[in-house]
């Protein structure tokens, strides 16, 4: 599961390298993108990523577009 996420987070960085408008994720201390957390014998894997002004869309739909990607 910890593979998946982190390949989901890269994926993410690569669109943001590659001129895709998206929040990053920043990385621990140690240079992961993700940190295993153990609380009450309960694993939790934790992303955090930049935060951004938003929108919300469901209020505006004529917002979604092609030029909300771009």
């Amino acid at each position: 599961m910890k593979m998946t996420i982190q390949a989901e987070v890269q994926w993410v960085r690569y669109l943001a390298e590659n001129g895709v408008r998206t929040s990053l994720p920043i990385q621990t201390i140690e240079g992961n993108m993700t940190k295993v957390c153990i609380d009450r014998e309960q694993c939790f894997i934790a992303v955090v990523f930049e935060g951004v002004p938003v929108k919300f869309f469901d209020r505006e739909p004529e917002l979604w577009g092609s030029g909300l990607f771009s």
